[in-house]
């Protein structure tokens, strides 16, 4: 980019330091050509100096004049690679080419012919005052038709500076080109060709004279229609920025083509364009509008430039008197903003400040985009007090019973799909001697006595086979090696894709029971063997039943 302007500002005071070399050459030679100078006279102009010098003159300094209108606009493009307007002085400078250049043409035309008959005859005088102004009158025929394609060169190499600088008016109209390419030039043409025959023959038929003014007019012709079809085709655009205040996508969606030309072809494209446009913006603000979340764009410095529907209802401000105002005035402490706001793209829980002054728990998430070479920050915030009190009441609820399980004398445990252990509460240390995690991820079976691994193979199977326990008692071994005898319940908990993927149940130690229930039997039955009187009567041919009721008792 950097190079490609750099050429394009040399080839602008080249190309023109050429045009303005040409011109004295052209205009000379046309003197000569047409004997309005002889060659003695002009090898006399030659060894006089005057005229040379002046040329000489005027052509470097009209290069240090492009030069000075060229390199300030270099220099500013080069430095602001994305464009934008350029300063005021530098607009000025650019739209004072048409003037520049054609102030040095002027006082070429002017003064070149008497500085050539002064440098011939000494003095302008009654009789040379006729060939003075023959050849002031070539050289105005030659200066136009050598220096309006220079003029229009120029014009090229300035409009590719115009994408960087910005344009506040209109430089050069198309009428104005059109005016100088299809009118002017083929005139001025013609009407040297009927000077250079009336130079030559001393006179004018009126056959010439007939075909001069018929070729003018249809150049002329020629001329307006052009400029008919161009304001035709460029009409739309023209009622558009006619309109006071700004168009919406929608008003520009509305561009119809005028002609069957490129301009009428860029004409319907556009407003196709400016139609898809307008539905993405209408869908965006849709979004925007309807979103549940609360969102706020602000500048790189903070200022709120966007608050959605949601934002209001969240902090309670309308837009309009929020807009403009800094970040911080609604979310202290966060954004305790200097230079710029930093991106972050996770959720952040911050406290948020209400209208009314009152604090309130919301996330915020931050991204960055950048519109129109300006970085602008999207602000996503979401009142989550509900949620934190949910999360607060779920903590709370989690943690009593937590505190019930761990400090139950029951033991409250979950096993995998393997039959491994994955939790165990703090009953095993009553139980088994060890610690929770000392046990976790090993297999429950690994505890089982030698004489009920079978039948605790067998309850394992019929648990991963869907069917719940109840009650289901069994002998497992502490760390010691001793038994105890256990009662387990065990639940099966199914995954969303209907695997068993826990299993999860209590366990109580029964043996204190199970040995006070043998002792009470073996009591009774003593009882019954050495029964007598009229007690042991009340329990003779009962002695089951009798057992039954301690059993009943001790449960």
């Amino acid at each position: 980019m950097v190079d490609e302007l750099e050429r394009t500002g040399a080839r602008f005071s080249l190309l023109l330091f050429s045009g303005f070399l040409l011109i004295p050459v052209a205009g000379y030679a046309a003197a000569i050509l047409f004997d309005i100078l002889s060659i003695n006279q002009f090898q006399q102009i030659l060894a006089a100096g005057i005229v040379p010098a002046f040329s000489v003159f005027l052509v470097f300094l009209s290069l240090l004049q492009m030069q000075r209108l060229i390199m300030p606009l270099t220099t500013w493009a080069i430095q602001h690679p994305q464009g934008g307007n350029a300063p005021s002085h530098l607009q000025r400078q650019f739209q004072r080419f048409n003037f520049q250049f054609w102030s040095l043409l002027a006082v070429h035309t002017l003064l070149s012919p008497f500085l050539v008959f002064w440098s011939l005859d000494g003095s302008i005088s009654s009789e040379n005052h006729l060939a003075v102004a023959h050849f002031m009158l070539l050289q105005l025929f030659t200066t136009m038709l050598v220096g309006v394609p220079a003029f229009l060169f120029g014009l090229q190499q300035l409009g590719k500076f115009a994408g960087h600088l910005g344009l506040e008016r209109v430089h050069v109209s198309l009428k104005t080109r059109t005016l100088l390419l299809a009118g002017l030039v083929p005139v001025l043409s013609y009407s040297l060709l009927i000077y250079y025959h009336w130079l030559q023959t001393g006179r004018l038929d009126k056959g010439y004279l007939i075909i001069w003014a018929a070729l003018a007019t249809i150049t002329a012709t020629i001329s307006l229609l052009s400029i008919s079809s161009s304001r035709q085709a460029l009409a739309p655009f023209q009622r558009l920025l006619s309109r006071s205040g700004a168009s919406t996508h929608k008003e520009l969606s509305r561009l119809r083509p005028a002609s069957t030309d490129e301009i009428g072809h860029l004409t319907q494209t556009l407003g196709k364009v400016f139609q898809r446009l307008g539905d993405q913006e209408t869908h965006m603000r849709a979004i925007v509008d309807t979103a549940a979340e609360g969102i706020i764009v602000v500048d790189e410095a903070g200022l709120i430039n966007t608050f959605n529907p949601a934002a209001e209802r969240l902090f309670g401000y309308p837009a309009q008197e929020i807009r403009g105002r800094h970040l911080i005035s609604l979310l202290p402490g966060i954004f305790v903003v200097k230079q710029q706001i930093d991106e972050h793209r996770e959720e952040r829980d911050i406290e948020g400040t209400h209208r009314d002054g009152s604090l309130f728990q919301c996330s915020l998430r931050v991204s960055a985009m950048v519109i129109s070479g300006k970085r602008m920050f999207t602000c996503l915030v979401a009142d989550i007090s509900q949620r934190k009190l949910a999360e607060s009441e779920l903590l709370e609820t989690e943690s009593r019973y937590r505190a019930l399980v761990e400090t139950a004398h029951d033991l409250v445990w979950s096993m995998d799909s393997e039959g491994c252990w994955s939790h165990l509460n703090s009953a095993t240390l009553m139980i088994y001697g060890l610690q929770p995690e000392d046990m976790l991820g090993r297999p429950a079976i690994e505890f089982c006595a030698p004489d009920n691994l079978e039948a605790d193979r067998k309850a394992l199977q019929t648990l991963m086979a869907g069917e719940d326990l109840y009650q289901y008692e069994t002998t497992h071994l502490d760390r010691q090696g001793n038994r105890h005898q256990l009662s387990f319940n065990a639940k099966i908990q199914r995954g969303a894709d209907g695997c068993i993927h826990r299993i999860s149940g209590t366990a109580r130690d029964i043996s204190d029971r199970k040995a006070l229930r043998q002792r009470l039997a073996h009591q009774a039955e003593h009882d019954y063997d050495s029964a007598n009187g009229s007690k042991a009567n009340s329990y003779i041919g009962k002695p089951r039943e009798t057992l039954t009721n301690i059993t009943r008792l001790i449960r």
